[in-house]
């Protein structure tokens, strides 16, 4: 089965069974008690970037009444409850950037595993969500710097009140450099970067943002060429 969401597109094999209502002409539609077990071929975004290829999705999911024609692409995802246990690898951690665009200037991209729960409802993801993404090679872009190396990432939704999504990067072995620098401003290992904020995903509708924050822990690290801080100097 394939299947086309905003600029998502995927091919799934596997079971869906739910109770599904809708009315024609335009009509509402809805779904109720779903339970999917499929297993993930492949996802793309429209670049043809590939997201994922092999995995599996395992649990429940349902839309509340909605009218098709009046939320295109990704505002459907609005109406969606998800609860399910996730295990794919993934081509490319780009769809971070959706939550990390919060703070001005962060990109992060790779290859790795995706492992655990995720919850999902009206736009946010719930408490209880529990992701961790291990990969050989991450990236992590905050303008005008780069730092590269393993490492792994940590999502989670933790029972606060009000909830807040937390995203949490660790390098193992690492290097960062200065835009187009060939020479590393530092080498080591350690380097963690922790982002803590709304849990909400989708585009705001009003409700207000919430703060945002943003914490950098940076362990003993080399510096193999001191002439490489020399634009910081007055």
């Amino acid at each position: 089965h394939r299947f086309w969401i905003h600029q998502l597109q995927g091919t799934i094999k596997g079971g869906l069974g739910a109770d599904f209502a809708y009315e024609t002409r335009g009509g509402p539609f809805s779904m109720e008690s779903g339970d999917v077990d499929v297993a993930l071929s492949a996802l793309t975004i429209n670049d043809g970037r590939e997201l994922s290829r092999g995995g599996y999705l395992r649990g429940g999911l349902s839309f509340a009444p909605l009218v098709p024609a009046d939320n295109p692409g990704v505002k459907a995802l609005g109406y969606l409850s998800l609860e399910a246990d996730l295990d794919a690898q993934v081509g490319s951690l780009r769809f971070l950037d959706f939550y990390l665009s919060k703070f001005k200037g962060i990109r992060v991209d790779g290859n790795g595993r995706v492992q655990g729960h995720v919850g999902f409802q009206g736009g946010d993801l719930k408490q209880g969500t529990d992701l961790v993404v291990a990969t050989r090679e991450l990236v992590l872009n905050a303008a005008p710097y780069q730092v590269t190396g393993d490492g792994g990432i940590h999502i989670h939704v933790d029972p606060e009140d009000p909830p807040a999504l937390g995203v949490d990067i660790r390098f193992g072995d690492l290097e960062a450099v200065h835009g187009d620098d060939e020479t590393a401003l530092i080498t080591g290992a350690g380097l963690e970067v922790s982002a803590r904020g709304p849990p909400r995903l989708l585009p705001d509708d009003g409700r207000e943002g919430g703060d945002v924050q943003l914490a950098v822990t940076i362990p003993s690290v080399e510096v193999a060429n001191v002439r490489v801080y020399q634009r910081n100097l007055p």
